[in-house]
This record gives C-alpha cells, sequence and structure tokens, in this order.
C-alpha cells in the first residue's frame, strides 16, 4: 500500500480530531473488507516534513509530525520523504465578481511540495515491474499520479486498487476520474 501522506491528510484528517489514527490498522481493514484473501506486505508513506515557519502551529507542528512519523515507523511503515519548497511568487489577485486579470498581480508566498508524488509513482512501478507484489493499493486522489498507474495497468501483470482520502462531504473534491479509470 502507497500512501499519499499529503492527500491523505488534507482529503480527510484536517480540521478533524483524527489525526493520531492507526493508519496500518485502519488499511488493514480496509484490505480485508474488499479482498479478504489478500495479504498485506508492506505499507510506504510519502510526506515531507512541516515548515515550522509556516505551520500554524509551529514547533508544535514539527514536534507532533515526527511524533506520528516515529509511530508510523514502530508499526513496520516506511516512512519516504520529499521536501517543500517556499519562494516569492506572482499570482492574479482573485476577485470572484470578476474574470482572471492579469495585469492585478499580488505578491505571495508559493508552498509546493516536492518529489513525493514522484517517489510515490516510482515505487509503484519499481515493485510492479520486479514483482514485488500481485497488487498495489494507492491512497491518493492526486491526479498527478494518473501516468504511472497507466503505465502500470497498460504494461504489467499487476492489480491496481485506489483508495480516494475525502470527506463525503458536499464540498469535497470528487475522485479523480484518471486514477479510476487505472484501477481495477
Amino acid at each position: 500500500m502507497y500512501v499519499d501522506g499529503y492527500n491523505f491528510y488534507y482529503g480527510l484528517l484536517s480540521g478533524t480530531p483524527y489525526k493520531w489514527l492507526n493508519l496500518k490498522s485502519l488499511l488493514q481493514a480496509l484490505l480485508r473488507e474488499h479482498e479478504p484473501e489478500a495479504e498485506l506486505i508492506g505499507v510506504k508513506f510519502f510526506t515531507s516534513d512541516v515548515l515550522t515557519n509556516l505551520a500554524r502551529h509551529g514547533q508544535d507542528s514539527q514536534r507532533a509530525q515526527q511524533i506520528y512519523h516515529r509511530a508510523l515507523q514502530t508499526q513496520g511503515v516506511a516512512l519516504i520523504k520529499g521536501f517543500h519548497s517556499l519562494s516569492p511568487s506572482l499570482m492574479p489577485m482573485r476577485d470572484p465578481a470578476q474574470p482572471k486579470n492579469y495585469d492585478c498581480e499580488v505578491a505571495v508566498w508559493k508552498l509546493e511540495e516536492k518529489q513525493t508524488d514522484v517517489n510515490l509513482a516510482l515505487n509503484v512501478y519499481a515493485d510492479a515491474v520486479h514483482n514485488r507484489c500481485e497488487q498495489v493499493l494507492i491512497c491518493s486522489n492526486d491526479t498527478d499520479l494518473e501516468p504511472a498507474l497507466k503505465l502500470v495497468y497498460e504494461t504489467l501483470n499487476t492489480r491496481i486498487g485506489v483508495i480516494f482520502p475525502r470527506r463525503a462531504e458536499k464540498n469535497s473534491r470528487p475522485p479523480s476520474a484518471g486514477l479510476q479509470l487505472y484501477a481495477h
């Protein structure tokens, strides 16, 4: 199982009291429910460290994340990290009553998570191409993973499952149609 940590957190956990859930137990329960005969042989969690100067709770956010990551590792979850990039940028000012106006730009800090999606995609492909598993299960709703899933789907004999970490609320982002297309 391959978990997009950022997507998982912001799709399901942010703003809830459930941040300390037992991820491995949750994934095992989902697997047993849908594939009772399947055996979970590994969980890989893809994430980036919190930038304390941007985190709402500063050092406390970083400490909480580090504690959670250590808890995941004690359960045998592999932690694979990317990093955050912070750069000044200009963006068009948003006015819901007006169309985009690139003549009215504002200076913003652009925060991007780097390498986590690529790390996830490469791990899925490497595990599939080297026959380390018969099935991969991806927990993400990130459309950046579509090309990797398409490649595995079309060229390898590996089953693909997708779990969309999203709330069932009205304004929740819908499941990615592209990820659904390449899931068995």
